[in-house]
């Protein structure tokens, strides 16, 4: 195959599962999660499988082997951080925290002319890093404890007047059927809250 520059270009070779393996360092991905990353980092593909193929790994399973492979990166992730000089502490330190403090410069014209300027707190960007902050803390929760804390029973009691239906020609009676004896009624409690009738 020749670009257009008349040089021969070699087509790009899918590795095999012997050669997808790990160098042996800590935070090293294999060959084809790392073309994986790249495809759905840069590519418009419609599913993680096409992804998976078009990175070379079989289209028998290929749904399951990206979302295996992505779990395998984000596994790797904080070393590969780390490795790259961004630790937890150091992301803290030399980014977030100087976002908490963060102003912006208000400049005021007249004319054309630069008459005055003031510094003033840049609460957006000190907003989304609290946020942040929190988010690595762990301050907020999870989507599961969201959904076990949705989880309940909610009694609603509506008391409402019953419409009146003289006019539709319906009988509305307060009367126990003949049939059924009349219940017992229980002694109530001497300190029960409720009103008395």
């Amino acid at each position: 195959m020749k670009s257009k520059s008349g040089k021969s270009k070699k087509p790009q070779r899918v590795p095999t599962k012997s050669e997808d393996v790990k160098t042996g360092k800590a935070g090293n991905l294999t060959v084809r999660q790392s073309r994986l990353a790249k495809i759905l980092s840069e590519r418009a593909v419609k599913s993680k499988g096409e992804a998976a193929i078009l990175a070379g790994y079989s289209p028998k399973n290929a749904d399951q082997s990206a979302s295996q492979a992505l779990g395998a990166i984000k596994a790797k992730a904080p070393d590969i951080l780390i490795k790259c000089g961004l630790s937890l502490e150091n992301i803290i330190q030399n980014h977030l925290a100087p976002l908490l403090r963060a102003t912006e410069t208000k400049v005021f014209a007249h004319d054309g002319e630069i008459t005055d300027y003031a510094e003033f707190a840049d609460n957006t960007t000190r907003r989304y890093a609290t946020n942040m902050a929190l988010e690595l803390h762990g301050a907020y929760p999870t989507e599961q404890e969201k959904q076990q804390g949705s989880l309940g029973v909610e009694v609603i009691v509506v008391d409402i007047a019953r419409p009146d239906r003289s006019g539709l020609g319906v009988k509305v009676t307060a009367a126990a059927p003949p049939s059924s004896p009349p219940r017992a009624r229980r002694p109530e409690p001497e300190d029960d809250p409720r009103p008395r009738d």
